[in-house]
């Protein structure tokens, strides 16, 4: 599974997140929100499922952000 997440301000800033296909994992998420981007996964390994998040805050966002 791949998943590429572009805001819509800044075509430089993204995510992308590469799942080996031997994984089972499931899309659950990729949305931009005040020029964040964030892709949620649920990872599924040893039968414990992991809810992965990936979140890219640009270098130049407010503090508040944070």
């Amino acid at each position: 599974m791949i998943d590429q997440c572009s805001n819509l301000h800044n075509r430089d800033d993204r995510i992308l997140l590469a799942i080996k296909n031997n994984l089972d994992c499931k899309l659950l998420d990729s949305i931009t929100i005040s020029n964040i981007d964030q892709v949620f996964v649920l990872l599924n390994y040893n039968n414990i499922n992991l809810l992965l998040a990936f979140i890219y805050i640009p270098p130049n966002s407010h503090l508040d952000f944070y």
